[in-house]
């Protein structure tokens, strides 16, 4: 099998972290990180990529100088430079493929197209680029945002609703109705809300959610003995959502270690909150060790 080598080249460590994540589920490729464009140069010189992903706005040297960069050494002349930028616009893509990218990608970002692309690119077997899952659950979620909206894998009906379905649990009616109204509103997905573990657990079969937001310190069915309820329903072969713990302490380890797939410490602030989302929906299912992770201070 073909070992390749990719460099993601961004300075937003949760963005490294997502993209790592999502190509790390592709066999025989290897992946390391520079946090801005003068730091991927002296990687360059130290070692060799098939594979350059970087962002546009980065601090120092910008992803168009780092790209012109590229293309003036022989070394590098060809190699494939995927963008992935918030900035999405016409103008933009044909400036960025102008100065020698090859590919070009919008965030928020697609985790199914990002490996599309990538697979493509490095001309890799499909069936053999691609680890296949071995735990019970979900399958993979291909379409993590559309545009400023999250999808799912749609039902073969003629008026299938494709927005993924996220399930906000929280004994604060404040806090349960900002979260719900942000996930609605701003990230277009389908979402119902529990007041506590009880609630959130009776639910789960009914509505079959993609995405369980929980708190940790609830009355009657706690967070963790909701985490410890999935994990015994994952004993049994049955599916669960992916989890993001939401809570003011820092619980991180504890979460983690019980299967939740990622960790937000409250307060946020709304991209902090989009990033949490989009990491744990990019979670591998059930496999706490890829889990995503932000503290916030």
């Amino acid at each position: 099998m073909n070992q390749h080598r990719a460099l993601i080249v961004e300075d937003s460590e949760p963005m490294v972290r997502l993209i790592a994540g999502l190509l790390k589920t592709i066999r025989g490729l290897q992946v390391e990180f520079a946090h801005d464009g003068i730091d991927a140069l002296k990687r360059l010189k130290q070692s060799r990529f098939d594979l350059i992903l970087t962002d546009l706005e980065m601090p120092i040297l910008s992803g168009m100088q780092f790209i012109a960069k590229l293309r003036n050494d022989p070394a590098y002349r060809n190699v494939s430079v995927v963008v992935v930028s918030a900035e999405g616009s016409d103008r933009q893509q044909s400036a960025a493929r102008s100065a020698g990218a090859t590919e070009f990608l919008q965030k928020p970002l697609q985790g199914g197209k990002l490996i599309e692309v990538v697979r493509r690119v490095l001309e890799m077997d499909a069936d053999a680029a691609t680890a296949p899952a071995t735990t019970p659950g979900r399958a993979p979620i291909p379409r993590i945002f559309k545009d400023t909206a999250i999808s799912r894998p749609s039902a073969p009906t003629a008026h299938a609703d494709t927005r993924t379905k996220i399930l906000v649990c929280d004994d604060d009616p404040t806090l349960q109705r900002l979260m719900s109204s942000f996930v609605a509103k701003s990230l277009r997905a389908e979402v119902k809300s529990a007041k506590d573990g009880f609630d959130a657990l009776e639910l789960l079969d009914e509505y079959e959610p993609d995405l369980l937001i929980l708190d940790m310190m609830m009355p009657r069915v706690s967070g963790a003995q909701v985490l410890d309820e999935l994990a015994r329903r994952r004993e049994r072969g049955l599916a669960t959502p992916r989890v993001l713990v939401y809570s003011a302490m820092d619980l991180r380890r504890d979460v983690l270690r019980k299967g939740a797939h990622g960790f937000l410490q409250k307060p946020g602030n709304i991209e902090q909150i989009r990033e949490a989302i989009l990491g744990a929906l990019a979670a591998e299912a059930h496999a706490p060790n890829t889990a995503f992770a932000i503290g916030l201070r």
